[in-house]
């Protein structure tokens, strides 16, 4: 009878080993629970804690798109704290599957950031996977246009300019050396005392007539030529511009455009 009652007393005092967390249907919780629970453990760095929570969450087939990958993150987290750089690398892997641009939080380890820079997918196998052979060809792209006459230079005005000023000065000096000459003349007619005087205002007379007539000429002469090279260089009617454009199909396209002044 003793030691029956022995037999029994040890067995009600014996520890019950700890099994871990209890599983997600075990608790009844439900995954947004679980991965509260998980940050909150991983918040106050016991990621030994946290590590079997997040397994257990990622269990729920349920759990797809960006919360699934911003679990997996969580869990590559938690996997390379833990010194388990392997497994880390495979679960970042399986985050940038889901989730090409995921991110790690603001001031991750230096060592962890490696480890999931290391797992990001590269752009030449991004693009292998990609499969361009649905996309058709362009078809019959537009050629450009070709142009025939290109627009002319802008013309100078020095010539014309300097004609002019030429023109101004011819005119000028015939003005001024006809009044002197008109002004002789009254003079003479009018009568003088001796003829010395009178030689010399038949001389003035003369020549600045001459200077008079020459002034004018030149004058006349630059003005002309100030004319022509104003319509050489600025023509009334500007030269029309053709554009030929070829289109599809083997026809084209013909535009003429006709400045108006």
């Amino acid at each position: 009878m003793l030691t029956t009652l022995l037999v029994a007393t040890a067995l009600v005092a014996a520890p019950v080993p700890d099994s871990g967390p209890a599983s997600r249907a075990a608790t009844g919780k439900s995954t947004v629970t679980l991965l509260a629970e998980a940050r909150a453990h991983m918040a106050d760095l016991d990621f030994d804690r946290a590590l079997p929570i997040l397994e257990d969450a990622l269990s729920d087939p349920a759990l797809t798109g960006s919360p699934r990958a911003q679990a997996l993150l969580d869990l590559g987290l938690t996997l390379a704290n833990l010194g388990e750089p392997e497994r880390a690398k495979e679960t970042f892997a399986q985050a940038f599957a889901i989730e090409p641009h995921a991110a790690l939080p603001p001031h991750t380890a230096p060592k962890v950031v490696e480890l999931f820079e290391a797992a990001r997918p590269t752009i030449a196998t991004v693009a292998d996977d990609h499969d361009d052979s649905d996309v058709p060809p362009p078809a019959f792209p537009p050629p450009p246009a070709v142009v025939l006459t290109p627009p002319p230079p802008p013309p100078s005005m020095l010539k014309p300019a300097i004609c002019a000023g030429v023109a101004t000065a011819g005119l000028a000096v015939g003005i001024g050396f006809g009044i002197s000459s008109g002004s002789a003349r009254s003079t003479l007619e009018r009568g003088v005392a001796d003829r010395t005087t009178a030689d010399e205002l038949l001389s003035r007379q003369r020549s600045s007539a001459i200077v008079s007539v020459i002034g004018y000429g030149v004058g006349v002469l630059a003005l002309a030529a100030t004319a022509s090279l104003l319509y050489l260089d600025h023509p009334l009617t500007p030269p029309a511009a053709a554009a030929v454009a070829p289109l599809p199909g083997g026809g084209a396209q013909i535009s003429v455009a006709v400045p108006l002044r």
